[in-house]
């Protein structure tokens, strides 16, 4: 990234903030003809208002120079001092950042080069992809003279895991191509069937499968079709719902690590049988000129009739897998919610679920405790952050998933759990056993911690604070308002909220923020879909906090409702958005009851779409524009990210009942097996949260100059660009 498209990133930072200040004077004075040709023949007054005007432009290099040749004139100008430290600063990060980025973007070229040359490829694939984030020009990275014969190989690799059955690793070749190249079909039907086969081994090598598929019955899935095909937001490609569904369980009967645990599959001729039956109802469904839900239904009762009488399958697996395979068709966010994972999408939506209150994370293949939550058993127990889980119930946790391990702790409320523990000191293990309870995730979060409260105030002396919320839950929107109601008694005068890596939640809740700051009348939020009506949601009282000056930090993790507040507030001119632009998760799900069963069916029925926006903000598969984009753009490298991601891991730390905080490291530069370059030594340097800083500088000149934002609409016009990898974080149990 050049020096440039760093300082562009303050491009509407200092254009109110100066023309402000040029408010306070009384009269302009005229301009001298014979001044020099930098400041137009002006004096240093009116150069100060055309570095605002060049600001505007987004001419920030230019305006920076004159601000800098008007305190070289030492002319005593109201604020520019003020102004001219503040961009001081700034621009001393925007040079680290510009160093680090031309480092780091050489780094990852050269190790992947590197790597592929010993035939590395996984380390040779991870440093591509990290060459492709760092690169200033995406177009451009895919026309560099080595990747082309480095593309070559790598697909050439990833088709020999494909034949040795190797999927994950396969899966992670053609998933690296597919985000280089995203037209490219080749690379994302072979990273989806890869992609199933490893799926399909992780789920079915895990024991507790049986409990996630109790109660399945084939008259759920008639139930779900017929409500798919009536309420679907679109019309539905039952044809290729069927033909996706055969699939999955074609594959499932050619995943050769299944053959443990169903043995029925070992038997070559049973399998064989049974693969011919799949391919049969495959072909009659593809040749079909038309499919009904009749048929899929159908479909499904001859392939569990083929199960019976060959392999033996389970039948909630074949049910699982052939409505798994079905659902592809439709789109990610569409799903059977079975029995058994009700309590689960519940906790997602109230934010509420029933364990001892840890977050927990993986490290070193080890399952630690990242944070006691305040409150709960865990924290009462004196639970402390680094401890080190060994065993649950007496069971050791060596070779268990992150996800069975929350599964094991959490429980009905009342009941105990005992868990294995050492600490980091060295202490030998010991048991501490607690009683669940029903938690309260907390989503709204201060600046730092303050022992077990939290420091709202990012700049005390400007009263600028910064509230950063998680998701949207049942209890998100009173956890919300207490928090500016607090702040506004303390003297706030502007706002900065968090929404990033912000995965949704609740619309109800999202609509509740959005009100805080909108007066009565105010489009938030309208759907459109086949089988709804259209519906329109305004605002329906005033905001308490509309005056307080508003900056929205998004990224591309923000999805769902963090989406539609950023964008609602942003189209309605109360919101400056910095960051990156946002998932795109921009459908409606309705949970459908499955006739008398326990099963729900979540569905798409309809699209948001934000006031004055003529597209959705959804991203399908081929999507060149989606999400809502910001009106500053500060983007991150991998790096940068993942120090980033630590500063922030780091201040959601609570003190165990001990009052102990072990000590953290830093975001490591590197993977563990390599060496430090040039740009791990710069990025120890960012101390700080770029698009942090960029927002606290924009607020301080709003301050500062008393005038609105500079809104830009680049929610409808700001261009694409490729998907990250959802990344992953500390569960809470």
């Amino acid at each position: 990234m050049t020096s440039s498209r760093l300082l562009h990133l303050g491009v509407v930072l200092l254009t109110s903030g100066l023309l402000a200040a040029a408010d306070t004077i009384a009269a302009e004075p005229k301009a001298s003809q014979s001044q020099p040709a930098a400041v137009v023949g002006k004096d240093n007054w009116q150069a100060y208002r055309e570095s605002c005007r060049q600001i505007l432009d987004g001419k920030f290099e230019a305006a920076y120079g004159t601000l800098q040749q008007i305190l070289a004139a030492k002319r005593d100008l109201p604020n520019v001092e003020q102004v001219a430290t503040w961009m001081d600063k700034y621009h001393e990060l925007a040079d680290l950042r510009d160093r680090l980025h031309s480092k780091e973007y050489q780094a990852y070229v050269t190790k992947a080069q590197a790597h592929a040359a010993k035939a590395e490829w996984s380390k040779a694939m991870d440093s591509m992809a990290s060459a492709f984030w760092s690169s200033p020009s995406e177009e451009r990275f895919r026309q560099e003279p080595w990747l082309k014969e480095f593309v070559a190989k790598a697909f050439a690799y990833g088709e020999d895991l494909r034949k040795r059955g190797e999927w994950t690793d396969a899966t992670r070749i053609y998933a690296e191509l597919a985000l280089v190249f995203p037209d490219n079909q080749t690379y994302k039907d072979l990273r989806t069937r890869c992609a199933a086969h490893a799926s399909l081994e992780a789920t079915y090598n895990d024991a507790d499968w049986k409990d996630r598929l109790a109660g399945i019955s084939p008259s759920m899935v008639q139930d779900a079709f017929g409500r798919i095909d009536k309420y679907y937001y679109s019309s539905p490609d039952l044809k290729k719902m069927g033909t996706d569904g055969v699939e999955r369980l074609t594959v499932l009967a050619e995943t050769t690590a299944l053959f443990k645990p169903f043995p029925g599959l070992n038997n070559p001729e049973k399998r064989m049988q049974f693969v011919a039956k799949m391919r049969r109802q495959g072909d009659l469904l593809s040749r079909a000129d038309a499919v009904s839900t009749s048929q899929l239904n159908n479909a499904l009762e001859e392939i569990l009739a083929a199960n019976r009488m060959t392999v033996g399958l389970p039948e909630e697996v074949v049910i699982s897998e052939y409505v798994g395979g079905a659902f592809e068709a439709l789109d990610r966010y569409s799903s059977m919610i079975w029995p058994a994972e009700q309590a689960e999408f519940r906790k997602h939506t109230t934010g509420e679920f029933s364990g001892v209150g840890i977050q927990i994370q993986t490290e070193n293949e080890k399952i630690k405790v990242f944070s006691p939550l305040e409150g709960t058993p865990a924290y009462t127990a004196g639970v402390e952050p680094g401890d080190t889980i060994l065993a649950i119930d007496g069971k050791p946790v060596k070779g268990i998933t992150l996800e069975q391990a929350v599964r094991r702790i959490t429980g009905e409320a009342g009941t105990s759990v005992t868990l294995t523990m050492e600490r980091p000191n060295g202490s030998g293990p010991f048991d501490v056993k607690m009683k669940r309870q029903k938690i309260t995730v907390p989503t709204v979060k201060g600046w730092e911690r303050d022992g077990v409260g939290w420091t709202w105030f990012i700049d005390k002396d400007q009263k600028i604070a910064y509230v950063r919320v998680t998701s949207f839950t049942e209890t998100t929107t009173d956890a919300f308002r207490s928090a500016l109601e607090q702040l506004r008694k303390a003297g706030m005068k502007g706002l900065i909220v968090d929404l990033r890596v912000n995965p949704g939640g609740l619309l109800k809740t999202a609509v509740e923020m959005c009100e805080m700051f909108l007066p009565a009348g105010k489009d938030i939020v309208s759907t459109k879909g086949r089988a709804s009506e259209p519906w329109q949601i305004k605002s329906r009282s005033g905001g308490e906090f509309a005056d307080i000056p508003l900056i929205i930090l998004i990224n591309d993790y923000s999805a769902s409702a963090s989406e539609i507040m950023a964008g609602a507030l942003h189209a309605q001119g109360q919101a400056l958005l910095v960051g990156e632009r946002t998932w795109g998760k921009g459908s409606v799900q309705n949970p459908w009851p499955l006739g008398s069963s326990d099963a729900l069916l979540k569905l798409t029925t309809a699209l948001y779409y934000l006031p004055f926006m003529d597209r959705s903000i959804h991203r399908d598969e081929d999507s060149k524009e989606w999400g809502v984009a910001p009106d500053v753009q500060v983007k991150l490298t991998p790096k940068e990210a993942r120090r980033v991601l630590e500063l922030r891991r780091n201040s959601d730390v609570l003190p165990g009942k001990s009052g102990v905080v072990p000590a953290t490291a830093s975001a490591p530069a590197t993977q563990p097996d390599e060496e430090p370059d040039a740009a791990d030594i710069l990025v120890q340097g960012l101390k700080v949260d770029p698009q942090v800083e960029t927002a606290l500088l924009l607020m301080r000149v709003r301050l500062l100059s008393k005038e609105p934002w500079s809104i830009r609409m680049a929610s409808a016009s700001a261009s694409a660009t490729a998907e990250k990898p959802q990344p992953a974080g500390a569960s809470v149990r």
